[in-house]
């Protein structure tokens, strides 16, 4: 059964060089007893290593009026609440905490941010309601940049204003799967000039000079492309994003 209605997040990353994700969340609710869950089996490292550690201070409310929440007694992912008569949407808000460099081995948990850069794994800053699968859930994702920053993500922007970017629509499991990556250093490289189907590469990294690609790197990442469309005859994407992140940090 299709999840009803859309769930919103933004998430202000105006403080992610203090190593602080900012996040708010609406939902469309049932009245009665909701349960909400917070990513565990991350893809890529098939593990239940969801950091769900480093949320802090989750507050829950609705009309106005701070909701009561309870963590389940045996999934610590699990949380549940009552929704009162006369509400059909709640909002949940926490900061996540983006851990110092060298805690954790696993790489949802390592430091993702520096005072220069941010590399944001949508599964740390949200919350889903139980009961569905997460590809019949729709998300609408917003983000607030720190001034003058720049990003990268496979996501496709709906607008964008300043430092908010607004993202279109897309379904839970593809928001998990599109990391974004921001930074006071970025260079954005078309890896597919003159292409029906673009692909391009998005670079953050600690200085000015280490997102700059040589010319024997454009020419040898250009080749990556050809060769892979030269050795699979076809391609299943409307449009490619690398993301790379560069930093000592």
């Amino acid at each position: 059964t299709p999840y009803d209605g859309t769930l919103t997040l933004n998430v202000d990353l105006t403080d992610a060089p203090k190593r602080m994700f900012r996040v708010t969340k609406k939902l469309p609710v049932p009245t009665g007893e909701v349960t909400l869950l917070y990513p565990e089996w991350i893809p890529g490292e098939h593990a239940p290593s969801g950091p769900i550690q480093n949320v802090a201070g989750l507050v829950i409310s609705a009309n106005g009026k701070q909701l009561a929440w309870r963590r389940d007694l045996r999934d610590m992912y699990a949380i549940h609440l009552d929704v009162p008569q006369g509400v059909s949407q709640i909002e949940i808000s926490f900061p996540f905490l983006s851990t110092d460099p060298g805690e954790g081995s696993l790489f949802g948990a390592s430091a993702s941010s520096t005072p220069h850069l941010v590399d944001m794994e949508f599964n740390q800053v949200v919350f889903y309601p139980a009961g569905y699968y997460s590809r019949q859930v729709t998300i609408q994702p917003t983000v607030q940049l720190p001034a003058g920053w720049k990003f990268g993500s496979a996501m496709e922007v709906a607008n964008q204003s300043g430092n908010t970017v607004r993202f279109k629509p897309l379904t839970f499991n593809n928001l998990v799967d599109s990391p974004l990556i921001a930074g006071e250093h970025f260079n954005r490289v078309d890896l597919a000039p003159g292409a029906k189907v673009p692909v391009h590469l998005h670079v953050v990294g600690d200085g000015a000079k280490i997102v700059k690609l040589t010319d024997k790197q454009l020419e040898q990442q250009r080749a990556v492309v050809k060769q892979t469309n030269l050795l699979f005859g076809a391609h299943h994407y409307d449009h490619y994003d690398f993301l790379l992140t560069l930093s000592d940090h």
